[in-house]
């Protein structure tokens, strides 16, 4: 039966669609808060309560996941909304009370070119057959949704099985020429490293796997990859170089020589993104792309990230777009701007000279 909070979360989710909002944040002792286009905008007509946020959890949580958050103190679980809409929410502590994150999920799984990806990125990724190719971004870039988007293109053109191994499970595939197979850690596996394994004596072409969760996950990763898979994943991470640093650090001292030549052997892209506030009041997407050459596969397989940077920064091959170079062709289009993104550019000095 419905509890009145769980009544109230839906007159919000409701609220949350009709503001086509990414987010709502449900946070003790502040009013719930909706991310429109970037910008918070609070509902002020109430106000978050300790009792409000537990019986929203009360009322969707298994008891096996109410006990899972009281140990680790949060939770990632997907709620669909009266069957139309499906929402991710992310349960957490703060000052001790239970409060949530509520993600806003398509229904309809957008292409590359409603995202806004560049058709020569697009072409380029789904050129990429075998190894690994990750998609970072900090949270709320709209990384999970882009490789949605390739997954699903590829769903419509390729007859290829593909497995997802994800928590939880965000967007929903239906098979069309492909076969696709959803794998929840802790319903469909055990763990992380059981999925990945179980793939390896499996035909299948494409792997996603939702994080690169430390150093046994990333070793499992790789041998999928190594076996002459193709894995995509995802990494909170807000570049290139700063992906490639998080997975230096989560490697072992008596790994990391081993794990990262392994790392740069395998690695086909890694593909940054960032949504950007557009001048039509929409985001505006920026991506960096980033595909090795034997040179650069060095760099990453020594850690030298400094002289990285500077490749990604300079270059003018095909093969790598930086950001800055991206927010020049968004300002260029009209689409964001000048000062927005002076905010977003690495080298703010040589972006400002570059509209001189």
């Amino acid at each position: 039966m419905d509890t009145a909070s769980l009544l109230s979360l839906k007159k919000f989710l409701a609220t949350v669609e009709e503001y086509r909002a990414s987010d709502l944040h449900l946070s003790v002792g502040n009013p719930p808060t909706l991310r429109v286009n970037g910008q918070l905008i609070p509902i002020k007509e109430t106000v978050v309560t300790p009792k409000f946020v537990t019986e929203i959890a009360d009322a969707i949580l298994t008891a096996d996941q109410k006990q899972k958050l009281q140990e680790q103190k949060e939770l990632i679980v997907t709620f669909d909304f009266e069957s139309k809409k499906r929402f991710r929410i992310h349960f957490f502590f703060q000052q001790g009370y239970i409060s949530a994150s509520i993600r806003s999920i398509h229904n309809m799984i957008p292409t590359p070119d409603q995202l806004g990806i560049p058709t020569q990125i697009t072409q380029r990724l789904l050129g990429i057959h075998q190894g690994l190719v990750l998609y970072v971004g900090s949270f709320g870039s709209g990384r999970t949704t882009t490789v949605a988007s390739l997954v699903n293109h590829i769903n419509n053109q390729q007859a290829w099985r593909i497995i997802t191994i994800e928590q939880p499970v965000e967007y929903i595939f239906a098979d069309n020429k492909s076969i696709i197979e959803q794998r929840e850690v802790g319903k469909d596996a055990s763990t992380w490293s059981q999925a990945l394994e179980s793939v390896l004596d499996e035909d299948v072409q494409l792997v996603v796997v939702s994080d690169v969760l430390g150093e046994q996950v990333l070793e499992k990763i790789l041998e999928v990859a190594e076996s002459g898979r193709l894995v995509y994943s995802t990494m909170n991470a807000s570049h290139t170089v700063s992906a490639i640093e998080r997975i230096i650090n989560m490697l072992s001292s008596e790994k990391k020589t081993y794990m990262m030549s392994k790392f740069s052997s395998v690695l086909e892209a890694i593909v940054g993104q960032k949504l950007i506030p557009g001048v039509d009041g929409g985001l505006k997407l920026a991506m960096e792309i980033f595909i090795p050459n034997s040179m650069t596969r060095t760099l990453i397989k020594e850690g030298s990230l400094y002289q990285l940077s500077h490749i990604i920064q300079t270059s003018q091959e095909e093969s790598i777009q930086s950001f800055d170079l991206a927010l020049v062709e968004l300002v260029q289009q009209h689409k964001i701007a000048l000062e927005r993104a002076m905010e977003h550019a690495h080298n703010k000095e040589a972006f400002r000279a570059f509209f001189r």
